[in-house]
């Protein structure tokens, strides 16, 4: 395996989106809100093989 070390911009980058995460209530970003983002919907992704 290759391991990389953890950088202080690793640990920086992290407790901001840790931050951000308890700022809002410790809920992430709904599914539908991130594809919508992108013009789609769940439906775009059916679940069948």
């Amino acid at each position: 395996m290759d391991y990389e070390l953890i950088t202080n911009e690793d640990r920086r980058r992290y407790a901001e989106g840790q931050a951000w995460f308890v700022a809002r209530g410790g809920a992430g970003i709904p599914m539908e809100e991130m594809l919508a983002g992108f013009g789609l919907t769940l439906d775009d992704f059916p679940l069948e093989k």
